[in-house]
């Protein structure tokens, strides 16, 4: 028992930071993205990853997961996420931003 008390305890830290951090907008398309960016006059910060890509998901553990960093960035920005590769494991949810990936990759 004691052992499980000292477990949670010491993880209490992680688990509650995981709940903090960017907040990405997830359910809205590209377009969608850029009308609610210029409606709420805001500019819109994007993080292109790959599900391969080691760097990446250090800047979610690390980076995007700060409170501060979350803050600001909420502030001024409207904060857009997207894969950028494509794998088997994709979600339904991934797989719907196919085409808004396509796009952003050939726009910039």
């Amino acid at each position: 028992m004691k052992t499980i008390f000292c477990s949670i305890f010491y993880a209490l830290p992680f688990l509650l930071q995981a709940q903090n951090g960017v907040k990405w907008m997830t359910n809205l398309s590209w377009e969608e993205i850029k009308r609610k960016a210029q409606t709420e006059n805001k500019y819109i910060f994007v993080d292109c990853y790959a599900t391969w890509c080691a760097p990446c998901k250090l800047m979610d553990s690390v980076v995007y997961s700060s409170e501060k960093i979350a803050e600001h960035l909420g502030k001024k920005f409207i904060a857009f996420k997207i894969q950028l590769d494509s794998s088997s494991a994709d979600t339904e949810e991934i797989r719907k931003r196919y085409a808004d990936a396509v796009v952003i990759k050939t726009s910039f």
